[in-house]
């Protein structure tokens, strides 16, 4: 049975199962103790201020503990009240409620001298529930944060830890996915904290109801984003570290999320293009085979001995360590002028060797042409 008495750790639990009317009766109720008390508040005031010496000592003594059951009386009021409100009570008997609240601790600290305002700050903060509500509060909000925390985090290292053991599936896909469950469990960890603490979240979840037709439409261009990025992430077109030419942009991916792709281009600057550009360009992506075909074409003056050039410049390309022996490399003329024909080499290397088998094999056949007295 609820009275004065009853924890207010409690009284919500208790409050729950009430209809309207019944509460709205324990709120007359509950109204009357609190006038009680702040009379008997109001009454210590006076003898304080205005009585006899002696007497005036035995209000301040008291006054504080008044001050302390009133308000106490008060908080468990205003659980009711908000008990009452959520199941549709009375608006006008809820808000009058709630000014006689806001009235009385106007008046406390309007009538009340600075040495009982320092007392019953005192009080509050060693009170249970007051400061030390707060306290105990504040902690178990940090405690159930970092609890939030480090469940998304072990919940993301599974789920990349799983989807990697996926066949052919994309890092993308992986990293997407361990980073969507990461946020779900800390959204899910928020709404559950603020139930805990009493805070009715079903007027969130009908406004987002609400206005989910408003909100598809403002961020059209996200949600198109949002499914282009799924779509790369499925098909894998490309993954996190390929080399690819998209549009304009041409570098390494360095990611991809809900809404953009980020490439580093090789002087080290970062594009950014939206997933919907990306899935509607042409995508040339340099790092899915292993080796790459390399056409070089040098131009050499016509003059006798071409044959003799020619196997010249096969035993350089032969010589060459980064060079594979197969497919073997080729050579020919692929031009002929008045004055000059230009050769050209074909040859295949390892992808991380294109570059340094150019620039050794331009050096090499320089050298080359220079003791044949070609350059």
């Amino acid at each position: 049975m609820l009275n004065n008495e009853t924890p207010f750790t409690e009284l919500a639990i208790l409050l729950s199962p009430l209809s309207v009317t019944e509460l709205q009766t324990l709120a007359d109720h509950w109204f009357q103790n609190v006038q009680v008390a702040a009379e008997e508040v109001a009454q210590a005031q006076i003898a304080y201020r205005f009585g006899q010496p002696e007497e005036a000592l035995a209000a301040q003594a008291a006054l504080p503990t008044k001050i302390r059951v009133r308000n106490d009386l008060l908080r468990k009021l205003s659980e009711i009240a908000r008990s009452l409100e959520r199941k549709g009570g009375n608006a006008d008997y809820i808000a009058q409620l709630r000014y006689y609240r806001n009235a009385l601790l106007y008046s406390d600290m309007r009538f009340s001298d600075l040495r009982t305002k320092f007392v019953r700050l005192y009080m509050w903060v060693a009170s249970r529930d007051g400061g030390g509500a707060l306290v105990l509060g504040a902690m178990g909000v940090a405690l159930m944060v970092g609890i939030a925390i480090a469940a998304a985090g072990t919940v993301r290292a599974l789920t990349m830890k799983w989807v990697m053991q996926i066949p052919n599936v994309s890092k993308l896909l992986a990293v997407f996915l361990s980073k969507s469950a990461f946020w779900i469990i800390i959204v899910l960890a928020a709404l559950m904290m603020l139930v805990s603490y009493g805070i009715d979240i079903t007027p969130f979840f009908a406004l987002i109801g609400g206005a989910s037709f408003i909100l598809a439409f403002a961020f059209q261009d996200t949600l198109s984003n949002l499914a282009s990025g799924l779509m790369i992430m499925i098909n894998r077109p490309f993954d996190e570290g390929d080399y690819v030419e998209i549009g304009t942009a041409t570098g390494k991916v360095q990611s991809v999320n809900i809404i953009a792709t980020r490439i580093v281009t090789p002087d080290n600057r970062t594009v950014v293009v939206p997933n919907k550009q990306v899935w509607g360009a042409v995508i040339t992506n340099s790092s899915i085979a292993q080796t790459r075909r390399v056409e070089m074409t040098f131009s050499i003056p016509l003059r006798d001995g071409a044959e003799r050039i020619e196997e010249k410049v096969k035993e350089v390309l032969e010589m060459q360590p980064l060079i594979l022996k197969n497919p073997a490399p080729q050579t020919g003329w692929s031009k002929i002028g008045t004055t000059a024909a230009d050769m050209t080499m074909r040859f295949w290397v390892k992808k991380q060797d294109t570059s340094s088998a150019q620039w050794d094999l331009n050096r090499k056949v320089k050298t080359l042409f220079k003791e044949l007295g070609l350059a």
